[in-house]
């Protein structure tokens, strides 16, 4: 055999991985291998440069061949040097989007609103939920978008989701009517039976919407972000997360929270005896 007497061990963890010689694999799993690389971005040194355009010091990666700050700064370069310096291409490519953006190709306006309704082709429309009348484009139209006047009325259109007894399973979510908090969506099933939960021991609590910051790890990146718990329990005084997976950011979350907080997992979601109010 011809690795038969070589030893493979693992990059990140030292374990001993001979046993797989044919396949000349230097991780023993998928999860050593990304902590490895996780581990070599981190040890990139960014280093200063200066903006092409606007002058102004950015930081960047060594290996990378940024010259600009910014998409903006990038195309405000690249657009005046197609106007002082290539004026026929400039024509050209001007003449080309004009065309396109009469006949109806482009998409270039925000919230999904297309050129047929920039040029006012549009259409009334009545919503099947609230019955209130709203117009949309002849082009949305077309693809059967906007079949509702807001997000609003989708949620409480016909057969969205709910909780069913007995079914846990992630991204079940629906409106749900408490005595208490009165009709709350939900966003999984996990949180329906929380909710249920809560209306039978006559806990005064509300569905959260507020954010607490946190440093969150992304693509070996740390950045800024915002933890929002599921539920808050004002005669507890007490925060309620409910998760059907658990990684290495949701650590963070619970680690940054300035605040006492229950977390209910996928393997306690049953046992409603263990999670202590």
């Amino acid at each position: 055999m011809k690795y038969k007497n070589m030893i493979f061990l693992c990059r990140t963890c030292g374990k001993d991985i001979t046993y797989k010689p044919s396949n000349r694999r230097v991780f023993c799993n998928s999860e050593c291998c990304n902590i490895w690389k996780i581990k070599t971005r981190q040890g990139f040194k960014s280093e200063t440069r200066q903006c092409l355009e606007c002058k102004k010091d950015f930081q960047c990666k060594p290996h990378e061949k940024n010259i600009f700050c910014g998409s903006s700064c990038s195309a405000k370069h690249t657009n005046r040097d197609r106007i002082n310096n290539r004026p026929e291409v400039f024509k050209k490519t001007s003449e080309s989007c004009k065309t396109a953006y009469l006949k109806g190709k482009m998409w270039g306006l925000r919230k999904g609103i297309d050129v047929a309704k920039k040029n006012k082709k549009t259409v009334n429309k009545i919503c099947p939920v609230c019955g209130k009348n709203y117009i949309i484009s002849q082009c949305q139209e077309n693809h059967g978008y906007k079949k509702y006047c807001s997000k609003e009325c989708s949620r409480k259109r016909p057969g969205q989701g709910g909780y069913h007894p007995g079914s846990v399973r992630n991204f079940k979510s629906g409106w749900y009517n408490s005595p208490i908090a009165g009709e709350v969506w939900m966003d999984s099933s996990y949180e329906f039976i929380v909710a249920e939960y809560l209306d039978e021991k006559k806990y005064a609590w509300t569905k959260n919407t507020k954010g607490f910051p946190y440093r969150k790890i992304e693509d070996g990146i740390e950045r800024a972000a915002n933890y929002v718990p599921d539920f808050y329990i004002k005669d507890l005084d007490l925060w309620v997360e409910t998760k059907g997976y658990f990684v290495e950011n949701d650590q963070r979350k619970l680690d940054a929270f300035p605040h006492k907080i229950k977390l209910i997992t996928k393997k306690t979601i049953y046992d409603k005896s263990s999670w202590g109010f």
